[in-house]
Order: C-alpha cells, then sequence, then structure tokens
C-alpha cells in the first residue's frame, strides 16, 4: 500500500493561513475503512510530545468519501512535513493507499462571516438524554439528544428555510462542504448525532439572506435568520413563528441579536457559561432577560411581574412569553438599557445567579470551585 503526500498542495495551504490549516485523505478505492485514518492520526500524535511538534485533531468522513483534519500546525514546515510523512506511513500500514493533499472546503460570502454584525437568532436547548446527566462531566462532548428529536427539528428549520434555495452548506467544525440541491436534513443530523455538532445553512440564488440551523453538544440548537434588508420585524415574525413550532419539543428558548452562525459562545467568565454547560439548570433558569422566550411553569413560577409581556401556549406545558415593545429588543444592535433592566428585574429570580450555581453543584456533590464573578449575585 502506498499514501502519497501532495507536498506543493499542503506547503500553499500553510503558507496562506500561516497556522493551523485542514488537510485530506483522499483514498484510491471507495472501500476503504476510513476509521483506520483516526487511528493513524491518534498513533502519529503520540510519537510527538504535545506542543513540541505538529498536531492532529480527529477527522471527519466527508460526503465524498474522504477524511478531513485540522492539523495544528508547527511554525516550522519542515516539522509539519516530517508529520505527514509519518501519518502517511502509518496509513499504508493499516492498508489505506491514496493522497494526502490540502482539503477542499467551501467558502461562505464574506458578508455571512463578518462577526461585527449581528442577526435574529433563537437559542433553543433540547432535553438531554438522562445518561448524559449523571455528572456535568459526562456526555460533555455528545449532541445527547435522540435522533428522532433531532430529525423533528432539522425538519422543521428545512421547511422554515422554505424554497428557492440554490446554496446549501453543511459546517462541521471547520470542514465547509457546498451540497447539491439535495435535502441538508440527512447530512445534518447524521454529522449532529454522530460528531456533536454540526450546521446547516441554506441561501437562495440571489440577495444577501440565509437560513440556518446549527446543533451543539448537549442539546444546544441555535436557529438564525440573516439578511441585509432590515426588515427586523418581519425576520423575527418569521423566527417567532418556527419556535411556535420548536417550542414544545424543548426545555428553553429565547431570541436575541447574535453574530453570524453564532453558538451558545460564552465568556467562560460568565455566569452564561454555567447555563450553557449544564442542561439540569435550563428547565428551571433562563441566562438573562430576552425579548422572547418558550419557558416552563417552573421558569414562570420564579417571575415577578409579567405585566410587560404577552403570553402564548404552545402545549406541553410550554409557554411562548413576548414582550410588548420588541423594538426595544430588536430595532438596535443592543437592547435598550432601560427595557433591560426593568425586564430583569421582573423576571426576577428566573435569571440564573451565583447562588442558583453554587447549590446546584452542592445538590450533586460537587465542588463549588471559583465562581464567575460576572452576571447576577
Amino acid at each position: 500500500m502506498t499514501v502519497v503526500v501532495d507536498d506543493a498542495s499542503l506547503r500553499r495551504a500553510w503558507k496562506r493561513v500561516e497556522g493551523d490549516f485542514l488537510w485530506e485523505f483522499v483514498p484510491d478505492s471507495e472501500r476503504s475503512d476510513l476509521s483506520a485514518v483516526s487511528e493513524a492520526i491518534e498513533a502519529v500524535n503520540a510519537l510527538i510530545p504535545y506542543g513540541t511538534g505538529a498536531w492532529c485533531a480527529p477527522p471527519l468522513v466527508t460526503e465524498r468519501g474522504t477524511a478531513v483534519a485540522e492539523l495544528y500546525a508547527d511554525p516550522d514546515w519542515a516539522e509539519d512535513r516530517r508529520w505527514f510523512d509519518l501519518v502517511a506511513a502509518a496509513l499504508a500500514e493499516r492498508g489505506l493507499s491514496g493522497r494526502i493533499v490540502a482539503a477542499r472546503s467551501a467558502r461562505l460570502p464574506l458578508w455571512i462571516e463578518d462577526r461585527r454584525r449581528r442577526f435574529i437568532s433563537a437559542m433553543v436547548g433540547l432535553p438531554v438524554d438522562p445518561a448524559h446527566l449523571a455528572s456535568p462531566e459526562q456526555g460533555w462532548g455528545q449532541l445527547g439528544v435522540s435522533q428522532d428529536l433531532v430529525q423533528r427539528v432539522a425538519g422543521l428549520a428545512a421547511a422554515w428555510a422554505g424554497s428557492g434555495i440554490s446554496r446549501h452548506y453543511l459546517i462541521r467544525d471547520l470542514y465547509i462542504a457546498q451540497l447539491g440541491p439535495e435535502d441538508l436534513e440527512g447530512p445534518v443530523v447524521h454529522a449532529a448525532v454522530r460528531e456533536g455538532a454540526a450546521t446547516a445553512v441554506w441561501m437562495p440564488a440571489r440577495g444577501k439572506r440565509f437560513h440556518s440551523l446549527g446543533f451543539s453538544t448537549q442539546g444546544k440548537v441555535v436557529l438564525q435568520l440573516g439578511a441585509d434588508d432590515g426588515a427586523w420585524v418581519d425576520q423575527l415574525q418569521s423566527l417567532t413563528d418556527l419556535l411556535r413550532a420548536v417550542g414544545a419539543l424543548a426545555e428553553v428558548a429565547w431570541c436575541g441579536l447574535a453574530p453570524p452562525l453564532a453558538d451558545w459562545a460564552f465568556d467562560a467568565r460568565d455566569l452564561n457559561a454555567h447555563f450553557a454547560q449544564t442542561p439540569r439548570l435550563r428547565a428551571r433558569f433562563v441566562p438573562d432577560a430576552h425579548g422572547i422566550f418558550v419557558l416552563t411553569p417552573e421558569h414562570l413560577a420564579k417571575a415577578r411581574d409579567l405585566s410587560d409581556w404577552r403570553l402564548e401556549e404552545l402545549g406541553n406545558d410550554r409557554t411562548l412569553v413576548v414582550h410588548k415593545n420588541l423594538g426595544a429588543w430588536f430595532a438596535q444592535k443592543e437592547p435598550d438599557v432601560e427595557v433591560l433592566e426593568k425586564a430583569r428585574a421582573d423576571l426576577g429570580p428566573m435569571i440564573l445567579t451565583k447562588q442558583d450555581v453554587r447549590e446546584h453543584r452542592i445538590s450533586l456533590g460537587l465542588p463549588v470551585g471559583d465562581l464567575p464573578s460576572a452576571g447576577a449575585s
């Protein structure tokens, strides 16, 4: 068996990014066992002490029947080239033949990747399988949600994206595949369940507009509608209609403004990190005040005053809670300060505090540790 290293394409990729980059193993046979690629990478990583040279993340099997992985590159190309020679030998030892090349990853339009922009987004927390809740650490890298539930959410999102779609993207970690006109539901469900995270993006033939669905570990979901037309009222109505369908399946959800294709990307120093990483807290607390929520009876029982909100039953003991002044939340890049502070007072103990986190950890027999100084106290 022979594995050829394409020095030219790999070196071009290395120079272009000046650091970490994606590489791809293209097997000679469609029947190749690509699980051996993971074994080969692990074997080579073990030969090089971490932090002293190139190191590689676990691979992804692509829709083309290849394996893509991210190399955490060494500043010295010679060290990276040595790593590829070692992994080529390890692949051949495992009965594989083919080529190692720079990965062919699609590019999203640049306007979508502008992190300074803010788009209307819904963060949805799906119920996590109890097997993943034995401790905060168990199952942290897995989706933790049944495939049937993931399929239902994906189907609702695909219908929401609608017709007239010409570009379909599947994002798995740093790897982006631009698929044909076929349905994205199957690929995004498969990737999310198998790898713990995946994002689908639907774009029409014309105009700067996209719909996206992102799954990530421990049942976190992000639904996003991005558009350049400034019609936030219509965009919010569209996403709210989707929440009416998805909300009954969730333990909590809220709408706000977020960067394009955002995850529940909270600062680790903030209490929101505890909320994002602890599914047990979601059915009882919210991370902060927002303009739209989907809440459980336990959430609602904590509220002090909901006179500024409209309530709508969704079924399955879930309630859509919508602020009466949505312009204060969504018309600008940041919520109106006075409205935000009043909403925080209205929601009261529904908003997670340091004491809530402390009591939760004590109830599980876990060390309290150093709780963050940010957030409510």
